[in-house]
């Protein structure tokens, strides 16, 4: 007898349906996810913990072509313009900056 009620337990329990798995959650869509990274990384990139955007890939710069038509950096300083003198920038002898020059008051005679 106890081969029979053996029996008809593992044949209870092979009926018995088998626990649910936990649904897979759907994420976010393809175009969602692109929307959000346009939105939150403008200049090109994917967002990256800390709010801040990992540039994309091939060593984009993030706003390719804002030099276009520019000259070639000269590397040196230039003189200052009339009506202003030179004085020494914050970062001491490493640059100057141009300041206009003190305006005279004028004299009544």
């Amino acid at each position: 007898m106890t081969a029979t009620v053996a029996a008809a337990l593992l044949l209870l329990v092979a009926a018995m349906p088998a626990p649910a798995a936990e649904p897979r959650r759907a994420g976010p869509s393809a175009a969602a996810q692109a929307a959000a990274r346009q939105f939150l990384c403008p200049h090109g990139g994917s967002p990256e913990r800390g709010g801040r955007c990992r540039p994309g890939s091939g060593g984009e710069a993030a706003m390719p072509g804002w030099d276009r038509g520019l000259p070639p950096a000269a590397h040196s300083q230039l003189a200052c313009p009339p009506g202003t003198q030179a004085e020494m920038a914050a970062a001491g002898a490493l640059g100057q900056r141009c300041r206009p020059l003190p305006e005279c008051p004028a004299r009544e005679v």
